[in-house]
C-alpha cells in the first residue's frame, strides 16, 4: 500500500529479543494515535527493506527463480 502515513507519527522499535529469519528480523512500529502494527526488516547488500501488515503476518520467505534457459522455455505453437 505505500507509505499512507505522516512517517513522523510513527516510531519503529526493532524487536531484540527476535531472531533471524532468513536473514528478518521483526520489528513493531507505534503510531500515536495507540495503533500497534508488526513488521519485518532486513538489511542486505547496502539495501533496508522493510515490510509491515496488519493483521501482521509470517516471516517473509526466500523466492527461487531458476535460470532461464531456452531448451526449457515455454514455447506457443
Amino acid at each position: 500500500m505505500g507509505l499512507r502515513l505522516d512517517t513522523r507519527s510513527v516510531i519503529v522499535s526493532p524487536d531484540e529479543a527476535s531472531f533471524d529469519r532468513n536473514g528478518w528480523r521483526a520489528l513493531k512500529v507505534r503510531h500515536t494515535d495507540g495503533q500497534v502494527f508488526h513488521g519485518w526488516w532486513q538489511h542486505t547488500d547496502k539495501i533496508l527493506r522493510t515490510l509491515v501488515a496488519d493483521p501482521p503476518s509470517d516471516a517473509p520467505i526466500p523466492l527461487e527463480i531458476p535460470a532461464y534457459s531456452p531448451d526449457r522455455a515455454f514455447r506457443c505453437a
